[in-house]
């Protein structure tokens, strides 16, 4: 006798630890992500600090605070992560699922289109990212509070 299945329970049965093992693999490359983006901005503060020791000793000559550099720091990191999140964004949406769907199809689908929950693209992803940058930034820019005028402004 033939057995008569429900197109949910089929897709669920078929395609169902394929689908539970691509999902744990979006939460793990999104920690992955967010690792990245840490070690990323911190090593890049760190290496701002240490480029710019004159100009941060100029400001602090001028009566600028450890925390008013730090600001400033902050801004620019910001600027570039909204510049970042808005680009990402607007590519994910438009190319992204094409390329995603030209190397799923050479996996042999016939077709590929992307779920999107918006609470957590474009509210909970970027929250994160803004978080863990701000994080990474305050303690990138830790030494600049630690750089002396006099050893570093030279006539």
């Amino acid at each position: 006798f033939a057995k008569v299945s429900n197109i949910d329970e089929f897709i669920s049965q078929t395609y169902g630890g394929t689908i539970n093992a691509i999902g744990i693999v979006s939460y793990a490359s999104f920690g992955i992500s967010l690792i990245l983006t840490v070690l990323i901005t911190l090593l890049f503060m760190r290496m701002l600090i240490a480029k710019d020791r004159y100009a941060i000793a100029v400001m602090k000559a001028f009566g600028f605070t450890n925390s008013d550099i730090k600001k400033q720091y902050i801004a620019r990191s910001v600027f570039v992560l909204t510049v970042g999140i808005l680009l990402g964004t607007l590519l994910a949406n438009t190319i992204g699922e094409v390329l995603t769907g030209a190397v799923i199809a050479s996996f042999g689908a016939a077709s590929f289109k992307f779920i999107v929950n918006p609470i957590y693209a474009y509210v909970f992803s970027p929250l994160l990212m803004t978080a863990m940058v701000l994080i990474a930034t305050f303690f990138g820019t830790m030494d600049a509070g630690q750089i002396k005028i006099s050893e570093n402004i030279n006539e």
